[in-house]
């Protein structure tokens, strides 16, 4: 069976089970060449590792019923994307607003700042100031999501 239509049917299979969880949506799913099906989750207000776990054990059975592999040997790890993945969907931005961002725009420049708002065309960030003497008015600009590359979270200790 060809690898996208498996990964086309197990999106739809977890699809399907996470609708008790309205906040709950699929990020990315990945077949690795050793059979190794990762499943990325996230939700509106964090993930925890026991809706992660029920996933897992769900789906686990779903492969094997299906027989996907041919009884070849597979793994499976359900998760939630750690905090140095980017962030592709507009809910992620919406549960981000109010932490520090680095935004890398398609013409390689990069901005950082706190995310201030999210649209479903651009995002609102107040821009990072480098430290001067006065104390000026932040400056929030607006970047569309058109002209952004990749966006990531900031973490600071």
């Amino acid at each position: 069976m060809v690898q996208e239509k498996i990964v086309s049917e197990i999106n739809g299979f977890v699809e399907n089970f996470i609708q008790k969880w309205p906040e709950v949506f699929v990020l990315e799913t990945t077949i690795s060449a050793t059979h190794k099906v990762t499943v990325l989750l996230d939700a509106d207000n964090g993930m925890n590792i026991e809706r992660c776990a029920e996933v897992n054990r769900a789906l686990y059975k779903f492969v094997e019923a299906q027989q996907f592999f041919e009884n070849q040997n597979f793994s499976m790890e359900v998760s939630s994307p750690g905090i140095d993945r980017p962030l592709t969907e507009r809910r992620q931005f919406r549960k981000n607003i109010g932490r520090n961002i680095e935004v890398q725009k398609d013409d390689g420049s990069r901005l950082k700042g706190l995310l201030t708002g999210v649209t479903e065309d651009e995002i609102s960030l107040e821009k990072e100031e480098k430290k001067k003497k006065k104390q000026s008015e932040p400056e929030i600009i607006t970047i569309p999501f058109k002209e952004i590359r990749q966006v990531k979270v900031l973490v600071t200790f």
